[in-house]
């Protein structure tokens, strides 16, 4: 049965290069969605069935989190020669991906809504 490990290998993966406190804290919402979706889980269904939606919806909820938390740390500026970029954190990313781990997740989940929005 999978659990957090499978889940931070396959959410570290999707954020790519990070720094060392980064991935600490992604490891960590990694682990609370991981056993925030199992305990969404149907347990009349094995767990080859919904292994790789679990895996899969647990790596973008967590991205989700962490994605919302680097959002509310405010406007990042840098410089690419001279190229100057200034990404900001509506939200909208980290919205974007529990709805998509929402939806890959419906299939094999109770009754009850499974993940919802930042």
């Amino acid at each position: 049965m999978p659990g957090a490990e499978e889940v931070c290998a396959r959410c570290l993966l999707l954020a790519g290069p990070l720094e060392p406190r980064e991935e600490m804290i992604l490891r960590s919402f990694c682990a609370s969605a991981a056993e925030e979706l199992k305990g969404r889980l149907r347990q009349d269904l094995e767990p080859g069935v919904w292994a790789e939606a679990y895996v899969t919806a647990g790596a973008l909820y967590g991205l989700g989190m962490f994605l919302d938390l680097r959002g509310a740390q405010g406007p990042r500026d840098f410089r690419l020669g001279d190229l100057s970029v200034t990404a900001s954190g509506d939200g909208e990313a980290a919205r974007r991906l529990m709805a998509q781990a929402d939806r890959i997740l419906r299939p094999f989940a109770l009754e009850v809504p499974v993940l919802r929005g930042v």
